[in-house]
């Protein structure tokens, strides 16, 4: 046989590489659906581990020590196999009774989510009931509900229930971790941070200002205060020096800004009759479909900030915006800030705006809890937590 001939022989179909990258696409999809059903699969392991040492210590007065003792025969039982040690037991059965007290699960997680969900609104002092005799509604309930705890890994499921004191922090973590994928160590940094307070304790007019079908999403989308590391934080900084460092760090910024934003540009130009305006910083946020505005104030905030932002993001709208993107919005971005004259000022404020801080939480551990927003506050923040998130799913 020739040479010719053996290469003809070897050679494929035109469209062979399009076959054989669907066939690799399945095998992954395949891969990791496996992989998501195993974790499941070992989430509800662990409740029914927890849910049946709970009973037999609660419930028939067992000894602590059967802890111990169950977790040597399932580790003689099952040598080399990981997560059976006594301390992983107890975390089962704090995970059992923790949402137990809530009513999810008889003997798997996946049942009674109906009155689950109701107290769970019950804690997020929330307006809208949910009708029992409504299944649509029931079922978008149970499928979020559900959703959160399942998808989250056991290792988060833990720190989350360790290191968070109220149903509200729980919730609000789940779901971060459910939503962008945080590891161990993420997960662990964002709570050490402060980030449930930092959402809840954001000061804007959106409520007043963003249209029914954002209001759920726009809530989590900006802080009360960024982090941005600067050579030296505790000296003043210019506005300039602060806009230089955003956007030499500008992935980690945007990364702190939550991940869906895409930056626009800096000193962005803007004309109205022959006079110039620039924008410190241009966003566009993917989630909202909006441009954003951030304007840089290396002082404390004042209400003139207000009147400047608002220009700038009325000439983004008339000029840069498309007819199919949402109203800009604009964040003011200040070294401090007195709550109640933002307060005051944002009322005034037509257009959907912010202010926020850079840095104040990082340099001021000591005297963060003053900062912090009270339980009622919380509540507001959070009334449309579970009742809107199924509609950004």
């Amino acid at each position: 046989m020739s040479m010719k001939s053996k290469i003809q022989k070897t050679e494929f179909p035109s469209d062979y590489k399009p076959f054989l990258q669907d066939i690799l696409t399945k095998i992954q999809r395949s891969r990791y659906e496996m992989l998501m059903s195993v974790g499941k699969q070992t989430l509800l392991l662990y409740w029914d581990i927890g849910k049946a040492v709970s009973e037999k210590i609660e419930l028939e007065g067992w000894g602590k020590s059967v802890v111990e003792q169950l977790a040597k025969d399932l580790q003689t039982e099952f040598p080399g196999v990981r997560g059976f040690s006594a301390r992983n037991i107890r975390n089962m059965k704090r995970f059992y009774e923790f949402y137990a007290q809530y009513e999810i699960g008889v003997n798997t997680m996946e049942f009674n989510l109906a009155t689950t969900v109701a107290k769970l609104q019950y804690d997020y002092n929330q307006s809208i009931e949910i009708a029992p005799d409504s299944a649509t509604t029931v079922a978008e309930s149970q499928n979020y509900v559900y959703g959160l705890i399942t998808n989250v890994g056991w290792v988060q499921n833990c720190i989350i229930l360790e290191k968070c004191k109220s149903l509200k922090q729980i919730a609000f973590y789940l779901k971060q971790t459910k939503e962008k994928g945080w590891s161990k160590l993420d997960l662990l940094e964002k709570i050490e941070q402060n980030y449930f307070e930092n959402f809840a304790l954001a000061q804007n007019n959106f409520e007043a200002t963003v249209p029914e079908t954002l209001k759920a999403q726009v809530a989590w989308e900006f802080l009360d205060d960024y982090n941005i590391e600067l050579i030296n934080p505790d000296q003043p900084v210019s506005e300039k020096a602060l806009e230089n460092t955003i956007v030499e760090n500008i992935v980690k910024f945007l990364h702190e800004m939550g991940g869906n934003f895409a930056f626009v540009g800096r000193q962005f130009r803007l004309t109205l009759n022959e006079k110039e305006y620039f924008v410190d910083l241009l966003f566009f946020n993917l989630t909202l479909n909006c441009y954003v505005v951030f304007e840089l104030k290396a002082r404390e905030f004042s209400p003139k900030d207000v009147g400047q932002t608002q220009i700038y993001m009325q000439l983004i709208n008339k000029q840069v915006k498309k007819p199919y993107h949402n109203n800009t919005i604009g964040i003011i971005l200040c070294r401090t800030k007195n709550r109640l004259e933002v307060e005051y000022m944002l009322e005034l404020a037509k257009d959907p705006m912010g202010v926020a801080t850079y840095n104040r939480y990082s340099q001021l551990p000591a005297e963060y809890a003053k900062y912090l927003p009270s339980e009622e506050e919380l509540s507001v923040r959070l009334s449309e937590f579970i009742h809107n998130a199924q509609e950004t799913e």
